[in-house]
């Protein structure tokens, strides 16, 4: 076996390790938090997401509390950081609770600003539910697959045609 073979072999079980692993990870994840916001006040927490199918969920209690809420990517959670103008990629006023966001724009982390205008403090109990495979990381994954053959069949192409000549 020639250089160029092993190495576009090794490309190929690189990138099926990658393929299984992806697999055995691709079940549902829930990741739960819980924050507490006085009276007239805000939070602010980071979230790192990646490309499946997510949903963020957010429960309020007292149910009676409008919340004003932001869901930021790292370009806008800077600009808003410096008090620069922003454009959040999901932003809810009077929300009381439900779904905030269905996909993920892309791997990264996220800021999610909460401001409790009421006279109360409020407890937001948030679950993140991530299903499906990670979709970069699957296209990765059979890019090494495929780049590793396109290397095989290439060397075994010249090694068959330096044969003949």
């Amino acid at each position: 076996m020639r250089s160029q073979e092993r190495a576009g072999l090794n490309i190929s079980i690189v990138g099926l390790i990658m393929l299984l692993v992806l697999l055995i990870l691709s079940g549902e994840t829930v990741e739960k938090g819980r924050s507490f916001i006085n009276s007239e006040s805000f939070t602010f927490s980071l979230i790192y997401l990646v490309p499946r199918d997510t949903k963020i969920i957010l429960e309020v209690e007292p149910s009676t509390a409008d919340l004003s809420l932001m869901l930021l990517d790292e370009e806008n959670m800077a600009r808003f950081l410096k008090g620069q103008s922003f454009t959040p990629l999901a932003e809810h006023r009077g929300f009381s609770g439900g779904v905030i966001l269905e996909s993920t724009p892309g791997r990264g982390i996220y800021g999610l600003y909460m401001e409790n205008p009421s006279k109360n403090a409020v407890s937001v109990r948030t679950r993140i539910i991530m299903t499906g495979m990670m979709m970069d990381a699957l296209a990765l994954s059979l890019t090494l697959i495929s780049s590793g053959i396109i290397i095989i069949l290439i060397s075994l192409l010249k090694r068959e045609k330096s044969g003949r000549g």
